[in-house]
């Protein structure tokens, strides 16, 4: 799954991983919600949103995510 950018410097990208415990967004714009059963990130024009149950930030490093946890969803809102 890609969402476009204005900026062509970095591309946003989702990547689940493993099992789907696993969950890193690159190029996001902000965190909007974080609870254990839902993250909300700003994205270039839409917003992100991930739903789960026990999910924990593993990772923040500038535009780039991590978060772990049982993950039922993920989907793009305008």
């Amino acid at each position: 799954m890609r969402v476009e950018r204005d900026k062509p410097a970095r591309e946003a990208c989702v990547y689940i991983e493993g099992t789907g415990r696993r969950l890193v967004v690159r190029g996001h714009k902000g965190i909007l919600e974080y609870t254990q059963q839902v993250l909300r990130l700003r994205m270039q024009g839409a917003v992100l949103l991930v739903e789960g149950e026990g999910m924990i930030l593993e990772s923040m490093d500038g535009e780039d995510v991590a978060v772990e946890g049982a993950i039922s969803g993920v989907k793009i809102l305008k």
